[in-house]
């Protein structure tokens, strides 16, 4: 049986969705939703759902954990409330992992929260000695500190990107994929998701920004 655990905190805009996909699979589960102090209706859906909630401290790492402990299958799936499943996901994990040679899958992680490690400058071998580092648990850039864009070292074909971001006041940045190297600018290969400060003296978009 496969452990669907999934850790919230206000996530009732996201939660029907996910746990109406769930329970539509024909593969035997057992869900938990293991919540982190919501103060929306997180609760009442998942308890309306008729699926399994825990309540822990809020913290992803020991809601994770708590939800784990609680489970009774032998197979453990992290979801997250906003996840978008695919018909048939259950199944599929079930015949994946009925390979003895296959322990488990997961999202690779791009960046670790501690190194630098899996990212280069754009159009460079090696990391840039100025301009970026690595502050609490974040990968940050310096302002007009220079240094340039940075991608990763690896390419990805099909791909959910997530990510979590925080900008000084006025700042205007952004993330680009699709991101080629046959051009001078990173914008110019790729669309951008631009991240600027929306305040009072908030920046003009960019024409390439989506």
């Amino acid at each position: 049986m496969i452990s669907v655990i999934i850790p919230t905190l206000n996530e009732g805009a996201n939660l029907p969705r996910l746990l109406a996909t769930l329970k539509r699979e024909p593969t035997a589960s057992e869900i938990i939703v293991a919540d982190g102090g919501s103060v929306d209706d997180t609760g009442a859906i998942a308890l309306g759902a008729g699926v399994k909630v825990i309540a822990t401290a809020p913290g992803r790492g020991g809601q994770i954990r708590a939800g784990a402990e609680a489970a009774g299958g032998d197979i453990l799936l992290f979801l997250h409330a906003d996840s978008v499943f695919p018909t048939g996901g259950l199944a599929g994990i079930e015949e994946a992992l009925s390979d003895q040679r296959i322990i488990g899958g997961n999202f690779r992680l791009l960046f670790d929260g501690e190194t630098k490690d899996g990212w280069r400058g754009f159009r460079k071998l090696e990391f840039p000695d100025r301009g970026w580092r690595v502050k609490d648990g974040a990968l940050e850039h310096v302002g007009r500190a220079g240094g340039g864009d940075i991608i990763t070292r690896e390419q990805f074909g099909d791909f959910e990107l997530r990510f979590e971001w925080k900008v000084s006041s006025r700042a205007n940045s952004g993330v680009i994929y699709r991101v080629g190297e046959d051009q001078r600018r990173t914008f110019q290969t790729g669309p951008e998701y631009q991240v600027f400060d929306d305040g009072d003296s908030a920046p003009s978009m960019h024409s390439a920004a989506a």
